[in-house]
């Protein structure tokens, strides 16, 4: 039997439907037409598409992911884990239509998805929240993906997006569940990837568009008027060497409500001779990435504690406009050992009920051959006299990791990414002592996650 391939059927937005050649399509933005018909852009677990026979229409056969399906509707839900190629989430249905036979292919998901394979289940029973740019197979340029999977490693949400993004990520506000990505505009290797925010509602809706300028290295929200991000700008030091000013900015109704950076730090510790700074070309200048400046975790109303690479981590005072105390790096006041020392630290979280620190300590970074293994480290710290009272290392297998790891700390359970295209084997992990509950690893190499995220 002649089959008509009927790639151009003609889609009503607000309804899905495919009217002209005989069937229904709903829950499903499309892009195509693709060498196998249709991709789908976007799938949410709550809403699967769903294909239906127009009345008049008769079925010839039905395979969804590689077996057999019954009559329709037809509900292209993905139950269990992720799968692992494109050719699982296929679904080919041929069907007659006004005396001819149709043939419609649709890939629920695009062969540049970002395909990982996972083992075991989280023990938190939170979702696991991540950004991906991978390069596409078609068109070989960049692609964004937004991720949600579900504890039990089922895709909950995706969106491919025809942009490089970056960190998306939860937030819990006083308007309720919320996300927010980053466009990414500008990238310099090492230093930043810098752009505006986009802010989602719990329906993944476009809300809100925030056009300043951030790093993307930390973006934390407290309503739909109200955060805190790191913007940049330039300054010189005192030799005429140009540096970035990153600016923790915190706005609230379109005004800027507290600002303190780099130039701050330079100031309070008098010093323009910070080690292992690196560089690179942003806005067309060269410039030197004096303080890494890559996390804020906030404390209370008045301290932040906030990572600064390998200038160690500090406790921001709001109120005094100044760090509080300074762990590790070259103004370390807790006199570390250099067991105890981290090379470049990426999102420090401290309990400050335990006065308890944990940290991803991004060794390979401090090595100019990039082979010394990243470490998770904790430690029990006595803040007025200064004191490291007891330290731990809770993992260190050998994983080599640029300067993109990062840690979640919830009760006793770590959440370990490895994001960074030099990364470990496994791009992500949870731990339970000294077990791995959840482990995750992205197919392509060549696929970038910076961070991945728990709960907000």
């Amino acid at each position: 039997m002649r089959k008509i391939l009927s790639f151009l059927c003609f889609l009503i937005p607000s309804l899905g439907l495919c009217a002209t050649v005989g069937l229904e399509l709903r829950n499903a933005p499309l892009v195509g037409p693709t060498p196998r018909g249709y991709t789908l852009s976007e799938y949410h677990r709550a809403r699967p598409p769903e294909v239906r026979l127009a009345p008049g229409a008769t079925l010839i056969s039905c395979r969804w992911q590689g077996r057999e399906c019954g009559t329709s509707p037809w509900v292209l839900s993905l139950a269990g884990p992720v799968p692992s190629e494109g050719q699982q989430t296929s679904f080919e249905l041929a069907y007659r239509w006004e005396g001819k036979a149709h043939l419609f292919e649709l890939d629920v998901l695009s062969d540049n998805f970002p395909y990982m394979t996972q083992t075991g289940h989280s023990v938190l029973a939170v979702p696991l929240i991540f950004s991906v740019t991978s390069p596409s197979l078609e068109n070989k340029q960049n692609t964004c993906h937004l991720v949600i999977l579900s504890s039990e490693q089922e895709l909950v949400f995706y969106r491919q997006l025809p942009i490089v993004c970056t960190d998306f990520r939860p937030h819990q506000t006083k308007d309720g569940l919320l996300y927010s990505y980053q466009e990414v505009q500008e990238g310099v290797a090492d230093v930043g990837l810098f752009g505006t925010r986009i802010i989602l509602g719990d329906d993944m809706r476009v809300v809100k568009r925030i056009e300043e300028i951030y790093d993307g290295h930390e973006f934390i929200l407290f309503s739909l008027d109200h955060w805190i991000g790191i913007e940049v700008q330039l300054d010189r030091l005192s030799g005429g060497a140009v540096y970035l000013d990153k600016r923790l900015r915190e706005r609230k109704n379109g005004a800027v409500v507290f600002d303190w950076g780099v130039s701050d730090f330079v100031k309070q510790t008098k010093s323009e001779g910070v080690c292992l700074a690196t560089f690179g070309k942003f806005k067309n200048e060269m410039v030197v990435d004096l303080v890494h400046i890559n996390s804020i975790q906030v404390l209370g109303d008045d301290e932040w504690l906030v990572g600064l690479g390998h200038s160690g981590l500090g406790v921001l005072s709001k109120r005094k406009h100044r760090l509080e105390w300074i762990l590790g790096g070259f103004a370390d006041q807790f006199s570390l050992t250099a067991e105890q020392a981290s090379i470049f630290v990426h999102t420090p979280s401290f309990n400050v009920r335990e006065s308890a620190l944990y940290l991803f300590s991004n060794r390979g970074a401090g090595k100019l051959d990039g082979t010394a293994p990243a470490r998770i480290l904790s430690y029990k710290l006595d803040v007025p006299q200064r004191r490291v009272t007891a330290f731990s290392v809770l993992r260190d297998r050998g994983e080599v990791v640029r300067q993109m790891g990062s840690l979640q700390v919830e009760g006793d359970v770590l959440s370990i990414s490895f994001g960074s295209a030099e990364k470990a084997t496994l791009d992500f992990v949870e731990m339970r002592g000294e077990a791995e509950t959840w482990t995750l690893a992205l197919r392509d190499p060549r696929s970038l996650v910076y961070r991945f995220y728990r709960r907000p």
